[in-house]
């Protein structure tokens, strides 16, 4: 029947209008884990602060302080030693150097003046110069170094009771058997804290009528033959090259033979 066929397209649309207006939207596509992203912008991180590296607790390493010296032979700026340790000796022979450029420190025990013209200044040891002493100076001289300041020679005398430290050539005087600081190149003052620096004359200035003996001092021991040096007799033998003295008057018998061409004249230059 004619209605039929049009009832059924009707129904048939009906249907088709139905299935369009019910369907459910498509779901999103998941990822293959089942957890939806979204699609906001992820917030960046927060910058790490860069820090220094905490400082190490090591203590950076410190210069190592100088060697100590022993005792006395400390250099000081300013004060020098002359070629010759034993420049301006009389009998410089008898005088065995133990050490050169030595300072020696202590007190003044005693002030001498010498027939000869030196000056003994004794000075007992400060603490840690005992060293410089031998038995001699423990029993002669009451346990002080003898230090000798020189004809010729502007060092002012210390006073006795002064501490001071002296400079020079550190010597065995084999005649007294003590040791001594002989020559002396410097003198320093603790009390005003000055340093005086001067040399003996090269050559030795003794007065032989003075009568001594020179040096170390003590005692007339020139021979008659060199009256206007002081030279002791022998032994030991002595040649020109052992004394410090040229064109020295010489007379009979001249003992050592200065005089090789019996001129009256020894040593000559």
């Amino acid at each position: 029947m004619p209605w039929l066929g049009a009832a059924a397209t009707g129904l048939v649309g009906l249907l088709s209008m139905t299935a369009c207006a019910g369907a459910a939207p498509a779901a999103p596509e998941l990822p293959p884990s089942g957890i939806a992203f979204s699609a906001s912008p992820v917030p960046a991180s927060p910058p790490v602060p860069v820090t220094s590296p905490t400082p190490s607790h090591h203590r950076s390493a410190r210069p190592k302080p100088p060697t100590p010296t022993p005792s006395g032979t400390r250099p000081t700026p300013g004060v020098a030693c002359p070629g010759n340790a034993l420049r301006g000796v009389y009998h410089p022979y008898r005088l065995t150097v133990l050490g050169t450029c030595l300072w020696f420190r202590g007190t003044v025990t005693s002030i001498r003046d010498e027939e000869d013209g030196d000056v003994h200044v004794d000075v007992a040891p400060a603490l840690g110069f005992g060293r410089f002493l031998d038995q001699d100076n423990e029993l002669y001289q009451h346990g002080s170094l003898v230090t000798e300041i020189m004809p010729g020679q502007a060092l002012p005398v210390p006073s006795v009771g002064e501490r001071v430290a002296v400079f020079g050539t550190w010597v065995h005087d084999s005649d007294h058997g003590w040791n001594e600081i002989h020559p002396i190149w410097a003198i320093h003052y603790f009390a005003t804290g000055v340093l005086v620096r001067r040399l003996p004359p090269k050559m030795p200035r003794y007065e032989p009528g003075e009568g001594g003996s020179g040096g170390s001092g003590g005692g007339g021991n020139c021979d008659p033959s060199y009256p206007t040096v002081c030279i002791p007799p022998p032994p030991p033998d002595l040649d020109c090259a052992d004394v410090p003295y040229r064109n020295f008057t010489v007379l009979p018998p001249d003992p050592h033979g200065f005089d090789g061409d019996g001129d009256g004249v020894g040593c000559e230059s």
